[in-house]
């Protein structure tokens, strides 16, 4: 993010619940295009288990994305790692024999 680009404060809304966030100008679409799919898989939620209170949809699509989450982070980490070994073998079959750590793959998978 550019130092000198502004945040806005805008309100999302996932179910019945608003929160507000501030977020650099350049994001919003990315915010909205979360918020609009999430609030899509809610009401998936809702059409294929009716019946169920809202803290209910919001666990259910919180446990969904989650998981994914979690899954994309093992899938990441494992990659890195085979990146690594590559750079590596490659680092041995240039006859180079120490591999600059700035061009390695890093295991830090922070979204938040």
């Amino acid at each position: 993010m550019n130092s000198k680009e502004s945040n806005i404060k805008i309100d999302v809304k996932i179910g019945e619940e608003y929160i507000p966030l501030t977020v650099p100008f350049s994001q919003q679409d990315e915010v909205r295009e979360v918020e609009s799919e999430l609030n899509l898989y809610m009401k998936e939620l809702r059409n294929k288990v009716p019946n169920k209170g809202q803290k209910t949809y919001l666990a259910m699509a919180a446990y969904h994305f989650a998981s994914y989450y979690f899954f994309l982070k093992g899938k990441y980490e494992e990659e890195s790692e085979e990146a690594e070994r590559l750079l590596r073998e490659m680092s041995i079959l240039c006859g180079d024999e120490v591999i600059d750590d700035a061009y390695s793959p890093s295991g830090d998978f922070g979204i938040f």
